[in-house]
Parts: C-alpha cells; structure tokens; sequence
C-alpha cells in the first residue's frame, strides 16, 4: 500500500515535470515568433517611426517629459511618454538600431503569454495552460502589424491590457489586492495608450456594479483604487503642466478623444461593422471564437463564472467603444485578442471535459487544433522570412557610420522622383544611425548650408553643380559634403 503511495506520487511529480517542459518550450517558441530577426524589417512609417524619434530626442536631449519630433516639441502624437520611456531603455542597452527599437514591445507580448497561460494553470489546469500559449503562437495580429514585431505602443499596452484583466480576475479569486493591481496597470495603460485605457476602468466599473461588490466597499478600498489608478498619472500631468502648460492636454481632450470619436480622422473612416469585418478575416479568430462559446455553460460554475463574465467583458467592451467611434484602425482592437485566447482555452478545456472519456475529447478538438497548428506554420514561414528592404531608411544603417564627422549636423535629401522631404522611417534610420538632423528643402537648401550633407543617388552627382565631395557610397546612394 505504501509503495503504491510512493509510485503515484513519483507519477505526479513525472507529470508535473513534463508538463513545465512543454509550457517552456512553447513559450520558447512563441518567442522565438517574436524576436527572430526583430531587427531586420523595415521600419514602419507613422506609430513605429515617430516613437522611435521621439525616444532617440529624449536621449539627445535629456528631456524626459515633453515628447519631440525633429526637435520641436510633438503635438501630433497626443499620448502619455511610457512607451518611449521604455524604447530608450532599449536603444541603452540594444544600442541605436531596429532592434534597440522594438525589443521592448517583443518581450511585452511574451510577458503577455506567459501571464495568460499561468491563469489558465491556476483556473482550470495544465490542459487549458498549454492551450493557451498554442492559441498565441497561432494569433498572427499579435505578431505583425503594430504587434510584437513593431516598436510603436500597442503590444505595451496589451500587456497591461491584460494585466489588469488577469489581476481583477485575480480580485475574484483571491481578494482586494488584485482589484488595486488592476487599477494600477489601468494607469500604466492609460500613460501608454491615453484613452484607449478608458475600456479597462469600464469593463471594471461594469462588473463591479454586476457583482455588487462596488455597494460594500470601504472608504479604504476607494482610497486604495483611486490612488493605483490615478497617482501615476497624476505625477506625469503635474511634470507635463510644468514643462509645457496645457497645451498637450487641450490636444489630448479636444482631437485625440472628443475628434477621433466624431470624426474618421486622416481618412481612417468604417461602418458599425469595421472590426467584424477585419477580425472574420484573421486567420485564427473564427477557432478561438468557436471555442470561445463552449466556454458559455461555464457561467453556471460558481467558481468561474465570474472569471468568464470578467474575460467576456474585456472582449465585448472595446469592441463596442470603437465600433461606434467614427476613426477606425484594426489595431484599435488588439488587446481583445488575449482574453479570446484564454476564454477559448477554457471552452477547449470544458469540450474536451463533456465528451466523457478523455481520449474522445482530445479527438472532438483535433480539428481545431490541427487548424491552429496550420496558423502557427503560417506564422513561421512568416517569421522565418523576414527580409531587410532595400529601402532608404534601411540603407542609412549601412552607409552612415556613427561618427564625429556626422553627429549633430544636417542631411538634406535629393533623389530624383521621390520628392525633397524625408520619410518618418528615414528620418528615424538617420538619426539612429550617425545622430544627424534630417531637414527637408532639398538640394537648394544644401548648396546655402555649407556645413550640412546631401544624400542623393551616385549617378546624379556630377548634375548638381557644386563642388563637392562623396563622403560614403553603396553604389546606389550616397552622401556628399561640401568640399572646403
């Protein structure tokens, strides 16, 4: 009888180890998705680009409250400075380079997975944990555009996203402190993000009220939530109003919440549809979505049915906030994507739980899962293919050396067909990749400024009429100064 004992708790602890084995390897691989060659895309136009320079200026210019572009302080971006906090950190201890750039937004969606599958362990077991990190690994709008790949805000933001999701999760199971962590990951989000992290204190506020719980708190616990939510917040606006008055925060009021609700700013415009529409088109969300409701009876669970009203609500929420926005973009959308992933996990676990015998129940998912595993390939190949472009902004790394010669000076672009103003993505490249100040006015602006460089094509150099000098050269491009 002893022996028995002894064996089956050998066996418990067997399964155990195997099961930490299989939940680190995939979670090597997710990784593995998220940082192969992170640094030899393109750098992306727009979100991506402009944090990138923001962070870089913060650096060269030691100003850490007040956000800039070319220098001059940036009110088109109307969001709070975290992500381009965390950016520079990357460009210390990546160096100036794509890689410096986006590593902190990969390392944001592995935290991301691996917070979503220690959940679904604690909820509902090893099954629905190793469920979980596969669903990642097989969600392509984590990965690309504005995902882990991308060095912009949004795969920042889905990690507190989440975060907060997990810890009010958290408050239902294991008491007031998750409730304080979930607001206090409100405040991260929103210092990343702006409004969009209005969705978390709703869907918090929403299931409060739901559950009741909000009618019995002390004044201790309101003191507790208001001070998670709103001291780091507060900190930041006092250091803003000082640098800079209220400006910034008129902006942020008045286009980037009040406009981009009413009006499809920058041509971004849809129907009530918009995000039905782009998610039907993802590859994976139609499987976690039909999983998803096998998780439905669990509302009946007195254990868990909180956690899938809590997950339910994070989905449904911003969905329905920007559906009725009029400026429409996909990745407005994206933090729904974890919650999906573990409320699908939970509905795989619990098919597989009412098909009776275990092995049938692994049978009744086999299709799902084989779809998954088709996304996952999807993915690598993807991955795996990633694939510098011989762009201008990707040339600059090879053709500028980070040197005396060029810091802190001016390059003018000439390149015949493409017009005299730089890219947001060239101007990130130059000022990474040799410290120079990209200005527009082209070739006319040059020959007045005689301390300044040209970036022109080689071919064209003799037409422009002006002594002058190739201080690098691919061939293709190069730059010249004026010789002295």
């Amino acid at each position: 009888m002893k022996k028995r004992k002894i064996k089956k708790l050998s066996d418990v602890k067997l399964l155990g180890l195997a099961f930490w084995i299989m939940f680190s390897l995939i979670l090597l691989l997710f990784a593995f998705l998220c940082l192969y060659k992170l640094g030899e895309g393109a750098i992306q136009n727009w979100d991506e680009a402009r944090h990138g320079v923001s962070a870089y200026e913060m650096i060269r210019n030691n100003e850490w409250v007040v956000t800039t572009y070319g220098n001059e302080i940036d009110y088109w971006n109307l969001k709070p400075p975290l992500s381009e906090w965390i950016i520079a950190f990357g460009y210390y201890i990546f160096g100036f380079t794509p890689l410096g750039l986006r590593i902190y937004s990969a390392i944001a969606m592995i935290l991301t997975a691996l917070l979503s599958g220690i959940l679904a362990y604690k909820c509902s077991g090893k099954f629905t944990a190793l469920f979980t990190l596969l669903c990642f690994l097989s969600t392509e709008p984590l990965l690309f555009i504005h995902g882990a790949r991308t060095g912009d805000a949004d795969s920042l933001y889905i990690l507190f996203y989440t975060a907060a999701v997990v810890m009010f999760c958290n408050y239902y199971r294991k008491g007031d402190a998750g409730l304080y962590l979930s607001c206090l990951f409100f405040s991260f989000a929103f210092l990343t993000k702006s409004w969009h992290a209005g969705c978390i204190g709703i869907f918090i506020l929403t299931y409060l009220i739901i559950s009741k719980r909000i009618f019995r708190f002390t004044v201790v616990n309101w003191m507790l939530c208001i001070v998670s939510a709103f001291g780091p917040i507060l900190l930041w606006v006092v250091a803003r109003i000082v640098k800079d008055g209220t400006v910034f925060f008129k902006g942020m009021l008045e286009y980037d919440l009040l406009k981009r609700s009413s009006v499809a700013l920058e041509g971004h415009a849809g129907g009530r549809d918009y995000y039905i529409e782009y998610l039907w088109n993802s590859k994976s969300f139609l499987i976690l979505a039909l999983l998803a409701a096998f998780a439905v009876p669990l509302l009946l669970d007195k254990e868990k049915k909180d956690i899938i009203s809590v997950l339910g609500l994070s989905i449904l929420i911003p969905l329905a906030i920007f559906s009725f926005a009029s400026t429409k973009l996909d990745w407005y959308v994206l933090c729904i994507f974890p919650p999906l992933i573990l409320l699908a996990s939970l509905g795989a676990n619990e098919l597989v739980r009412i098909s009776g015998k275990y092995i049938i129940g692994l049978f009744s998912i086999s299709i799902p899962i084989l779809m998954l595993l088709l996304c996952i390939r999807s993915n690598l190949r993807e991955v795996i293919s990633t694939d510098p472009e011989g762009s201008i902004a990707n040339i600059a790394f090879s053709l500028v050396p980070r040197t005396e010669q060029f810091s802190g000076k001016r390059i003018y672009r000439y390149v015949i067909g493409e017009g005299e103003g730089w890219a947001q993505s060239e101007f990130l490249s130059l000022e990474l990749a040799g410290d120079l100040l990209p200005a527009n006015g082209g070739v006319e602006m040059w020959k007045a400024d005689e301390q300044a460089f040209l970036f022109t094509q080689t071919e064209f150099v003799v037409q422009l009429g002006v002594e002058s000098e190739i201080v690098a050269d691919d061939g293709t491009y190069c730059i010249l100064m004026h010789k002295q």
